[in-house]
């Protein structure tokens, strides 16, 4: 789950991209989730981590995580 989010931040997932915002799902096939110059978002796992991604990042969440 998306707890914070600032700046842009899109994921996508099947050729289809959607901008992230608080409390969205990520989805448990991942995809690949890309921040803009001043994008930011925290996402917290099922677990009670949570994984930071910063500015200008392309993150392709490819395994199972417990989100």
């Amino acid at each position: 789950v998306v707890s914070d989010v600032r700046g842009l931040v899109v994921m996508e997932e099947d050729g289809t991209q959607k901008i992230l915002k608080k409390n969205d799902p990520i989805s448990e096939h991942g995809g690949i989730l890309t921040t803009g110059e001043f994008g930011n978002v925290l996402i917290s796992l099922s677990d009670g981590k949570e994984v930071e991604i910063g500015p200008n990042s392309r993150v392709n969440i490819s395994s199972p995580l417990p989100f």
